[in-house]
């Protein structure tokens, strides 16, 4: 019989033990369903319905003096969990090996990450339980992603062997049409913002660093073309970045997304401006519906990058707002926030160079 996973308790972190609780029942949900090789029925409705899901009454708004932002942040991440659980589970037929070795894998690393904050034997900010649960949802994210690798190299196999299904898919590829906001989204047109420079004609082809998350099939709808001095002005005056943070952001907005909001990357399922994979595209897309929006609105994934850090991000937002210029805001936002491989790390400083010296030249 398999003995259940436990994860280790932190005694100075009630929010980050609510969230370890849960998470220790969704692990066990998912242990039940690989203990056979086999893929057992298991939904985020299940996860969802059982199983404790918060800290104690009123913790994040009255003890902790918490946002509503904080309090959505903490939900959000345990929608995300749940959804790669569930997502895992349905891959694990056929892949039962990878499966299983990404979650011994991923119980270390949670437990790791658990260890490390009672270790501080301090009582941790809101602000450091969240970034700690960021840092579960990076390990989560490698292990889903590492079984979602695994399932489609079996699909592509067995489409070499058996041929393609009518519609051109690998035969037995499961459909991934029930993810959350992929259908009906009803974006508005893409627009721009009318006599400005237009500065995003020749950003770079998008590259990414591999990270973790579910890959998902399908990209969003046609997204809103925005022009830069609207996400310029929008980060000046509702969050309070300088103008040359504001184009550090941008510098690697436009190498991400080239500032389309609806553009995709197919080979890791990454979305947006900032091309949220994984994990984290699942709590945009969350974050939006929360707000009856679409998430392909700009205005909505600007809010959502704010939430990213002012959570689980937060020491990227430290970083950025203590930039003085363009590149060292560009260079602070890639390394802390985009986490690219690298590669065009002086096209970000170049881009944030450029929207800084069009965009201030333009005020008179």
């Amino acid at each position: 019989m398999v003995t259940p996973v436990t994860l280790p308790q932190v005694d100075n972190a009630p929010i980050l033990q609510a969230y370890v609780v849960h998470a220790q029942f969704a692990l066990r949900q998912l242990q039940q369903t690989l203990g056979d090789g086999n893929a057992q029925p298991l939904t985020i409705d299940s996860l969802e319905s059982t199983g404790p899901r918060a800290p104690g009454t009123g913790e994040l708004q009255t003890q902790y003096q918490a946002s509503q932002d904080q309090a959505d942040l903490f939900q959000t991440d345990l929608n995300s969990f749940d959804a790669d659980i569930a997502d895992i589970a349905a891959k694990s037929a056929g892949v039962a090996d990878a499966a299983q070795r990404q979650f011994l894998s991923l119980v270390d690393r949670i437990s790791s990450i658990v260890n490390a904050q009672q270790a501080l034997g301090v009582k941790l900010s809101v602000e450091q339980q969240l970034h700690a649960i960021g840092l579960i949802h990076d390990a989560l994210g490698d292990a889903h992603q590492a079984v979602a690798d695994a399932h489609n190299q079996l699909n592509i196999h067995a489409g070499n062997v058996i041929g393609s299904s009518t519609d051109g898919s690998p035969a037995g590829s499961p459909s991934m049409g029930s993810y959350p906001g992929l259908a009906g989204m009803g974006l508005p047109a893409s627009f721009g913002g009318g006599g400005q420079p237009d500065i995003s004609a020749d950003s770079p082809e998008r590259e990414r660093a591999p990270r973790g998350g579910p890959t998902h099939a399908l990209p969003f709808a046609p997204g809103q073309q925005v022009h830069v001095n609207d996400i310029y002005q929008y980060l000046i005056t509702k969050y309070g970045f300088t103008p040359q943070q504001a184009a550090g952001i941008l510098g690697n907005m436009q190498s991400e997304s080239s500032f389309d909001t609806g553009a995709f990357n197919a080979g890791e399922g990454a979305i947006g401006l900032c091309q949220w994979e994984g994990g984290r595209r699942t709590a945009l897309e969350h974050f939006a519906a929360s707000q009856g929006k679409s998430a392909g609105d700009w205005q909505v994934q600007v809010d959502y990058l704010m939430y990213e850090m002012h959570g689980s991000h937060s020491f990227a937002y430290a970083q950025v707002k203590a930039a003085q210029t363009p590149t060292a805001a560009a260079a602070a936002f890639d390394q802390y926030f985009e986490q690219s491989s690298g590669s065009t790390h002086l096209q970000r400083e170049a881009n944030a160079e450029h929207i800084y010296s069009s965009l201030t030249s333009a005020v008179v």
